[in-house]
């Protein structure tokens, strides 16, 4: 079999799927092996720790620190389940929940593909891409380690979903009652792990509805959908209200991390990790006791954040060219991150340096080919808009770290090998169904 009709087949037959997940759990496995045992210290970590042995989504920031909306129920359950089955820390839990990282990445290369299959991409340039991604990680610590808590692998995998499914409904005959509940329950699952990862989410179904219904159709979809959202996040927002006293519908930490981006130090820092990490020491209430106790006199983490947040506005609103010039500098770390922001999590090695020019030039690739897709009227590529273009923009205001943008990381392979085939003449203009 030659290396294209290998590439063909990784792509074409389901089969392919077997060796992928075999290979991807291997490697990230292999590298937690390798003396990468130790689960990261984190917020999240805690909350799912605590959930794993109380049932309370509580203790972000330590030990004892009480009942939080700092990070959303839905991560801290995802693997908290498995901390409950294999207890905290333990080597099972570890190799499991990376093992699981490693699924994921998988399964979202294999959504993605028939995502593109349908976009007309050939089936040899598809395979290179999964490859790519499921083979060849440029995200090996990220995948192996941070992961195994985070919700950002989760996250890319419902997007790939969502884009699945509104590509297909795209091309279908009619968008039914069925099709509007499913989305919208997509839509509330993504928007529970994360609220960006559910703007984007809504932000494709309304591309749909523009597209593909009356208004009758959208004022229904419109219904399903509200009342989906209404009683996936009610319940949530009500348990905030009764244990933090505010009804707080998704996260209550944006204050914070709009002071962690955004304050005179981030200006024109001459070393931006010790300036980013001066200012986490500063003001967050993990792993600082003068924040914590800060956090404590302010009357709990929601007026902490409240206070940040308030501060931070009123530095912006009295410099506007700073603020802006930052913004513009995380717009930029968002799409191609620097050297510092990869070293914020992984020690570097001989890798490093060459997956950092890998990802920079992938994302540049990508944001030109989906450009180049919109120009050539191929309207299928509006629906990468929203995780595109909307997923950056907190992080204007924020500091984006690696992990923020890894949503959409195996995304932008895709993307990025549509257009060098397109380029090279190698692309189809002919949009395929596959299912």
């Amino acid at each position: 079999m030659t290396g294209a009709r290998f590439l063909a087949w990784v792509a074409e037959r389901p089969i392919a799927a077997v060796p992928l997940i075999l290979i991807a759990i291997a490697e990230r496995v292999g590298w937690t092996l390798a003396g990468h045992m130790a689960m990261l210290d984190t917020e999240l970590r805690n909350v799912a720790t605590t959930w794993a042995q109380t049932g309370w989504v509580a203790d972000a920031f330590r030990a004892g620190s009480g009942p939080t909306a700092h990070v959303g129920a839905l991560p801290a359950v995802i693997s908290g389940v498995v901390v409950r089955a294999f207890g905290t820390d333990t080597p099972a839990t570890v190799l499991t929940l990376t093992a699981l990282s490693g699924l994921v990445v998988v399964a979202t290369a294999l959504i993605l593909n028939r995502v593109f299959a349908r976009f007309g991409t050939p089936a040899v340039i598809r395979g290179v891409a999964m490859v790519l991604i499921c083979a060849l990680p440029l995200h090996l610590e990220l995948e192996a380690r941070s992961l195994r808590v985070y919700e950002n692998g989760t996250a890319a995998l419902l997007v790939a979903l969502m884009l699945l499914a509104v590509v297909r409904l795209d091309a279908a005959k009619s968008v039914d009652l069925s099709d509007m509940l499913g989305l919208s329950v997509l839509a509330a699952l993504m928007i529970a792990l994360s609220p960006i990862i559910g703007v984007t989410g809504v932000a494709m179904l309304a591309i749909l509805a523009l597209r593909r219904m009356d208004w009758r159709e959208r004022f229904r979809a419109m219904s399903i959908l509200g009342v989906v959202l209404a009683a996936t996040m009610l319940p949530w927002a009500l348990r905030n209200h009764s244990v933090l006293g505010e009804m707080v519908w998704t996260r209550g930490n944006f204050g914070l991390e709009f002071a962690l981006g955004m304050h005179p130090a981030a200006v024109d820092p001459i070393d931006p990790a010790a300036t980013y990490l001066a200012r986490l020491a500063e003001i967050h209430p993990y792993g600082s006791d003068p924040a914590y106790r800060a956090m404590q006199a302010a009357g709990g983490e929601l007026s902490y954040a409240r206070q940040l947040g308030d501060r931070t506005w009123g530095w912006v609103a009295a410099h506007p060219g700073q603020a802006g010039w930052i913004a513009a500098r995380h717009l930029r770390e968002f799409y191609f991150p620097p050297p510092w922001l990869w070293h914020h999590t992984a020690q570097p090695d001989a890798t490093t340096a060459w997956r950092i020019i890998g990802v920079n030039l992938i994302a540049a690739l990508a944001l030109v080919g989906l450009i180049a897709g919109l120009i050539r009227r191929q309207w299928q590529f509006v629906y990468l808009l929203p995780p595109i273009v909307l997923l950056p923009l907190p992080y204007l205001l924020t500091q984006p770290l690696v992990r923020y943008r890894y949503a959409i990381a195996s995304l932008l392979v895709f993307m990025a090998a549509d257009y060098l085939a397109r380029l090279t003449g190698r692309g189809q203009r002919v949009l395929k169904h596959h299912d």
